[in-house]
């Protein structure tokens, strides 16, 4: 079987070389330069697909500046405006309300002179200042009257005379926080005295006619007599009422009806709800008892979200005002601020301004709001993100220093990006990494390649020119097998009778 092969492998030589020479060397030859084409275009298409990341990240990068400076530019003219010079607080407040407060980026908005506390107005109203005068400067029939009345009030319990006195006290002044302050103080007596109706009568006299009455520490007299009226309601079994009233209160105190300290404002949203949750389980048939529970509920969600709000508000001027206090350089004056910083789990991003009087003085106190981070990615980001990338094809994955993902898909964290990016003056202190599709450079797209149908083609040529040889040669040694079997049998014809003959030869010998 070899010497066969061998023997057809020398008579088609001549072939083989032909094969060798005008096909086989060619075709390998081009399949290697299709190859390292197909490798050049794949590198290629990797490079441009990077390009094109790049591209995007800058665009959305400038997005982010553009939003930004925009803020920026808005606190610099307010600054610079004479509300701020003047430290006029109402007039800031209704400029930032109307400027700032309704832009959906901005998440809180404050101010502050010097070593002043800072003001939140877009979050709490103006604070008024008491009219109220110390005890030291009160007149002094007022003063002699307001501390007997108290004395009979407290000491001898004797409220119809405490109440006469506090009448008294509304003669002799024409201070309006007085007289409100007078006649709540009557109205306690009232019910002391379970007169509830007549107290009712007084403390909504002072909601709707001293809504701004203050005491001596500045808390709003409306909200103590409202706290007032419920308990009275309750008290005369008149539950729906009590229970309306209540929350209605609840939601003004929620809303920030009055300029409230935090420490008040949790307190009082306390005692409220301590009121409504005791109707509640003491008058369960109360009609209609499942409106106001819906009702209450509602309205615990929105205290959640306030208190979220309390919290931002209170990190702010712990943490951020004075940080950015010790920032108040004259070299810095004109330019705005970028500050972030990560206070518990959340990521403040800060703009401010400082505010100045006149060029090349220091500041007198700075503006500065905080941007919402969670629009900024789910609607700024997010959206700009889904406009323009293939969908399907691309993915951005946006997260923190840390590598905690913020936006996108968490399971592409563990892979290579294909690029990574970040912000501009890394503001904010976050990442963005573009991942691509493994289906970008796979079969799919080698089978787009010209080079691929070209080897393709020549590997096709290849196997048939193979195929034609190899059926050649097989032909050839089927001849040399036939031949080979051929001189076999005549040789065995020939030997049989020869060797009869010897062996008759041999015999006769």
């Amino acid at each position: 079987m070899l010497e066969n092969l061998r023997i057809a492998l020398k008579k088609q030589r001549r072939l083989i070389l032909i094969f060798f020479l005008t096909i086989f060397l060619p075709a390998l030859s081009l399949s290697i330069f299709g190859i390292r084409a197909i490798k050049n275009e794949k590198f290629r298409q990797a490079k441009q697909l990077e390009n094109e990341y790049r591209r995007e990240a800058a665009r959305l990068k400038s997005l982010i500046s553009t939003e930004f400076r925009e803020l920026e530019l808005l606190l610099q003219n307010l600054a610079e405006s004479q509300a701020f010079k003047d430290r006029d607080e109402k007039t800031i407040a209704n400029i930032v309300r109307v400027q700032v407060a309704n832009n959906p980026l901005v998440e809180t908005v404050f101010f502050c002179y010097e070593h002043g506390e800072p003001r939140f107005p877009a979050f709490l109203p103006v604070p008024r200042e008491p009219s109220l005068p110390t005890r030291s400067v009160l007149p002094g029939p007022v003063q002699k009257t307001l501390d007997k009345a108290q004395e009979q009030e407290f000491t001898a319990k004797n409220y119809r005379r405490a109440i006469n006195l506090y009448r008294d006290v509304r003669r002799l002044t024409k201070n309006q926080d007085i007289q409100a302050q007078a006649l709540y103080s009557e109205a306690r007596c009232l019910v002391k005295l379970e007169r509830y109706a007549e107290a009712i009568e007084i403390f909504e006299k002072i909601d709707r006619d001293d809504s701004e009455a203050v005491t001596l520490s500045g808390l709003p007299l409306a909200l103590a007599a409202r706290l007032q009226t419920v308990q009275c309601y309750q008290a005369l079994n008149d539950i729906p009422t009590a229970l309306k009233k209540g929350l209605d209160l609840y939601g003004d105190i929620i809303q920030m009806r009055w300029t409230l300290s935090e420490a008040q404002f949790k307190t009082y949203t306390g005692l409220v709800e301590e009121a409504i949750e005791e109707i509640l389980a003491e008058n369960p048939a109360a009609p209609p008892t499942e409106r106001w529970s819906d009702q209450y509920a509602r309205l615990k969600t929105l205290l959640q979200d306030k208190n979220a709000e309390w919290a931002v508000i209170s990190a702010i001027r712990q943490e951020v005002v004075p940080d950015l206090r010790r920032r108040q350089t004259v070299p810095q004056v004109i330019l705005p601020i970028r500050y972030s910083k990560t206070i518990g789990n959340r990521t403040f991003l800060i703009l401010a301004s400082w505010i100045v009087e006149g060029p090349e003085e220091e500041p007198i106190g700075l503006i500065g709001l905080k941007i919402r981070d969670g629009f900024l990615l789910n609607n700024v980001l997010s959206e700009a993100a889904a406009k323009d990338l293939t969908k399907g094809q691309t993915e951005v994955v946006v997260s923190d220093l840390e590598g905690k993902v913020l936006l996108g898909k968490e399971d592409l964290s563990a892979e290579r990006a294909t690029i990574t990016e970040f912000f501009d003056d890394n503001f904010p202190p976050w990442k963005m990494e573009f991942f691509g599709t493994k289906a970008k450079f796979g079969i799919a797209s080698i089978k787009s390649s010209f080079y691929f149908w070209t080897i393709l083609t020549l590997v096709v040529v290849l196997t048939f020119g193979a195929v034609l040889i190899a059926r050649t040669i097989a032909h050839e040694i089927e001849i040399l097998k036939l031949k080979s079997d051929f001189v076999s049998s005549v040789s065995h014809e020939f030997k049989t009778p020869l060797t009869s003959i010897k062996a008759l030869a041999e015999r006769l010998q």
